[in-house]
């Protein structure tokens, strides 16, 4: 994130999309990115996590060219 908010959850964030994607059979690498993406979008906003999944897909793209 470019700031940080509202870092309350965002552990509890990244699990629940990691868990999301392996339920999904995606390997550990692919739900922890996903994770990590959950989490990056819940840290820079307060409250909790208001985004879509491809909303997510979409920041992992953005990671993935930098």
């Amino acid at each position: 994130p470019i700031v940080v908010v509202d870092a309350t959850g965002c552990g509890d964030t990244y699990m629940g999309g990691y868990l999301y994607k392996r339920f999904q059979n995606a390997n550990y690498y692919e739900a922890g990115l996903f994770g990590d993406a959950m989490a990056s979008m819940k840290i820079a906003a307060s409250g909790p996590l208001n985004g879509t999944e491809a909303a997510i897909n979409d920041l992992l793209t953005l990671k993935s060219l930098i």
